[in-house]
């Protein structure tokens, strides 16, 4: 007997040898041809758009030459035309046209040597004009200093201009805006898709791949000449979809070939140590009851765990054809094991399950109420050759808690939690709808990358809570953290999941192709780079990249200046190139919030400490993730009081959207706020679920108009009424009103005429440095 256990022990070992050594070949031959496909592809991909950005730069000589040459004299255009006061005078077909113009407009021409409008845009009332109305041309606008104070309009018909220009290799041609509005495209139909949905970079031809009307385009784009507008090319991409295919196809052909040769190698080789082909030495068989009770296990399993009795997972909930992950204890210490599910007419379960080839020791825990993500994270790479990261969005759970309230939507939200947790056990709460995960390499791990697409359609499956059926959307955003990634540290992961969920959200929704994520790959990079933030905030602290700078609020009732809000910026020296929006965003999601709001808050409070005897006020912007944070009443009055600030001198600004869901939470930090003589500003009322009900509770001493009310308050009769609406419930309330993002004479005097006193916007003043801001306080007085 001792002699044949030595001898399968040796065979065992000899097992361990060729298994260890046609692992390295197999690690070897994959990372070769893994190698050799994203050399091919990457060279392809960048051959075809550098062949694209040469065709763009070609027309875009072409066209910024005929644009110069349009602009001298003597040029025959096809309308001519004067412009004086707010009159235009229109040469056309012999003819003389005189119209009032639109006064947007008349500013653009003004401070602009060319524009691109249809004729309809132009005017105020171009309907009585035939010529106008049938004439749905894009024209390329200049304007000349005439006589006088006059100036000379000229315009040129885009498609005759275009007709000049070989488009080469490209289907169409458009036209952008520096604010991405779609000024002209020779395909009317695109426009819906290509409006504001496209990110470009300054400077020389870019191209990339995009996708338009539900169909991928490679689209090049060029700055015109001195202007604010861009130019782009775009092409139908399948042929380079095909190209990019084809290699994929080769380089996979090849691939399986080498792992086939492999595995074959493997079994030969088993099966020459003696083992024939016998039972692992880490694999199990179980039966277990629908309680998880063990019935009946093999001598393997018994000798590993003999005091294991139970599987404490839910295993009534186990399907067949799918994998699951248990755990296993031996006293102290346990290993977790993968599990196959057969179930038998009687009830019973059988589990295959071996112990999961996972990169962790036994020091992981799966109660994961002591680790953060970035705490398991950091364990799972110190050994892992891959991993993957991924962030889920709950799109719709505001929505579901707005209708349904508090207690409903917690326990569908923990019901999907639960979802997640059955496909990816490792699940960490982010924020209120945000959930992170992790999928370790593992047995399961090519199949869980396989398998996203229905793992994810099962994630948005409706779902009964109590006996509702609820139907609850999520989108995701998943990383591939491998040997490719030039930094596998969590913040660097974490930011390219968040940069595949950026790019799910902004995907264009189509019913026939929805997109519901998105997986980042880093060779990926460049497609994702606008999503990307490569930012350190608490660095930026450290350096001072930061300030504060004040926009006024206006009073018109005392003439002067009543308050400033703090607004956060970047000193003009740092060169990044992430808006502060952005920064903010990625700050509430990476957890640096709470750091950023305390300079904010410090800076705020000093500067209102500086104009205190002025009667003037500073209100803050408090961020959902500050005001949700433990202990943030308390750090805040700590500050507060530091500065010794008289009551009211400083408010907080709350976005009515985060109070809707978080009533209860936050209604007594709030009233606590007050008490200690803290103004509370209702942000943004009137875009969301505005409720009376919820305005009658809050502790709130001003309510500001949405700049979106304001904006078309002249053109657009509902932007009026809720403008009126709200001056008046503000006025019933005995709270304040400021109104925001007023930028023009007529919103003013359209506000002024509905009883609105505090103005906040360009037509006083955009956000100013603290010392300009101090000087405004006595000199500043408006005057049309």
């Amino acid at each position: 007997m001792k002699s044949r256990r030595n001898v399968v022990q040796l065979n065992k070992m000899n097992v361990v040898k060729i298994v260890v050594f046609v692992l390295i070949m197999l690690a070897v031959e994959i990372v070769s041809a893994f190698t050799v496909y994203y050399r091919a592809v990457t060279v392809a991909t960048e051959g075809i758009f550098e062949g694209y950005t040469l065709d763009m730069r070609r027309v875009a000589e072409n066209f910024n030459d005929l644009l110069a040459s349009d602009y001298s004299s003597g040029t025959d255009y096809d309308i001519t035309g004067e412009f004086y006061e707010d009159t235009i005078t229109m040469h056309y077909g012999g003819e003389d046209y005189s119209y009032q113009i639109n006064n947007t407009i008349k500013t653009n021409i003004l401070s602009k040597r060319l524009n691109f409008y249809e004729l309809s845009e132009i005017f105020d009332n171009p309907s009585a004009d035939v010529f106008i109305r049938a004439d749905k041309n894009v024209y390329a606008v200049y304007g000349k200093s005439g006589a006088g104070d006059s100036m000379e309009l000229c315009f040129r018909n885009v498609e005759t201009l275009l007709e000049k220009v070989s488009l080469r290799s490209f289907d169409g041609f458009v036209v952008f805006s520096e604010s991405r509005r779609t000024v002209y495209v020779n395909r009317p139909e695109l426009k819906p898709y290509l409006d504001y949905s496209l990110y470009f970079s300054k400077g020389g031809v870019s191209t990339e791949s995009v996708k338009i009307a539900g169909k991928n385009y490679a689209l090049s784009l060029s700055p015109l000449n001195d202007t604010d507008f861009y130019m782009g090319g775009y092409a139908d991409f399948s042929t380079g979809d095909k190209i990019v295919s084809s290699l994929k196809k080769q380089v996979g052909i090849t691939t399986a070939i080498l792992v086939a040769l492999t595995v074959f190698l493997l079994g030969f080789g088993v099966y020459l140590s003696g083992t024939g082909g016998g039972k692992s030495e880490y694999s199990y068989k179980l039966v277990v009851d629908s309680d998880g009770k063990i019935v009946k296990a093999d001598k393997y399993f018994r000798t590993d765990y003999p005091s294991v009795t139970e599987i404490r997972e839910k295993v009534n909930r186990f399907n067949e054809n799918e994998f699951y992950v248990i755990k296993a204890n031996r006293g102290d210490d346990g290993d977790f094991l993968v599990c196959a599910v057969n179930k038998r007419g009687n009830g019973t379960i059988v589990l295959n399950a071996s112990r999961l080839a996972m990169p962790y020791g036994t020091e992981i825990e799966t109660d994961q109420r002591n680790d953060t993500m970035e705490e398991v994270y950091d364990r799972f790479i110190r050994k892992s050759k891959q991993l993957l990261i991924g962030e889920i969005f709950f799109a719709n759970m505001h929505d579901i808690k707005t209708v349904f309230g508090k207690n409903f939507s917690d326990e569908a939200q923990a019901f999907l939690v639960e979802k997640i947790r059955d496909k990816f056990h490792y699940v960490f709460p982010l924020d209120t709808y945000h959930v992170g995960v992790l999928f370790p390499d593992g047995k399961q791990f090519a199949a869980i990358q396989r398998d996203l697409p229905e793992i994810v359609a099962f994630f948005n499956r409706a779902i009964y809570v109590g006996d509702n059926l609820v139907n609850v959307k999520v989108k995701c955003g998943f990383a591939l953290v491998d040997k490719t990634m030039e930094d596998r540290s969590f913040a660097y992961a974490q930011s390219a999941a968040g940069a595949a969920l950026k790019k799910t959200l902004e995907e264009v929704s189509d019913p026939a192709n929805s997109v519901d994520y998105n997986l980042y790959y880093e060779m990926q990079k460049k497609i994702y780079s606008r999503y990307f933030f490569n930012i350190d905030v608490v660095r930026m602290l450290d350096d001072h990249d930061f300030e504060l700078q004040y926009q006024p609020q206006y009073s018109f009732k005392q003439g002067r200046i009543v308050a400033f809000e703090a607004l956060l910026r970047l000193k003009k020296s740092v060169q990044i190139n992430e808006s502060i929006y952005d920064i903010i965003t990625f700050a509430e999601q990476s957890g640096n919030m709470v750091p950023l709001g305390d300079f904010i808050f410090d800076e705020g409070m000093r500067f209102a400490k500086s104009v205190e005897g002025k009667n003037v006020g500073v209100s803050l912007n408090v961020s959902p993730v500050q005001l949700m944070q433990a202990g943030f009443v308390e750090n805040f009055l700590k500050t507060y009081k530091m500065y010794d600030l008289k009551p009211r001198s400083i408010s907080i600004e709350v976005t009515e959207s985060f109070l809707m869901t978080t009533m209860e939470e936050t209604l007594q930090k709030l009233e606590v706020l007050r008490s200690n003589g803290i103004d509370v500003h209702l942000d943004d009322f009137g875009t969301t679920y505005s409720s009376l009900r919820y305005l009658k509770e809050l502790p709130i001493s001003a309510i500001k108009i949405d700049r979106s009310f304001v904006y078309d308050i002249k053109t657009n009769r509902n932007s009026e009424m809720i403008s009126e609406l709200i001056l008046n419930l503000s006025r019933e309330l005995g709270v304040d009103s400021i109104c925001e993002g007023v930028e023009t004479t007529e919103q003013l005097d359209a506000l002024l005429d509905l009883g609105a006193d505090i103005i906040q916007g360009f037509i006083v003043s955009k956000s100013v440095p603290q010392d300009v801001a101090r000087e405004m306080i006595d000199n500043y007085r408006y005057e049309k």
